[in-house]
């Protein structure tokens, strides 16, 4: 879950495991709160594994359009990363 966004004790879910993930903040530190959400799946693809990380270069081009990708790629890019980082961070401490 967004931790910039989502207090730790509005979080009640025991069935599950819950990440918390600061979301805004670390969007705001690699260039742009919208990329939010590309933060909270690169942490998402690096806690489950359900992509390959090598994977996100093509989807992401396919994704972007053309008249676009060069402007937006390499922050997309950047955030997905961020958010591999910041998983396997997570992991090690837990």
């Amino acid at each position: 879950y967004n931790s910039s966004l989502i207090p730790e004790e509005a979080v009640s879910r025991d069935d599950i495991q819950v990440v918390p993930v600061p979301a805004n903040d670390l969007a705001q530190k690699v260039g742009s709160a919208q990329v939010a959400s590309l933060i909270i799946l690169g942490c998402f693809v690096e806690w489950t594994r359900v992509l390959r990380e090598e994977s996100f270069p093509h989807a992401l081009e396919e994704m972007i359009s053309p008249k676009v990708r060069d402007k937006f790629l390499p922050l997309n890019m950047t955030a997905l990363e961020e958010g591999i980082r910041y998983a396997q961070e997570r992991q090690q401490k837990d």
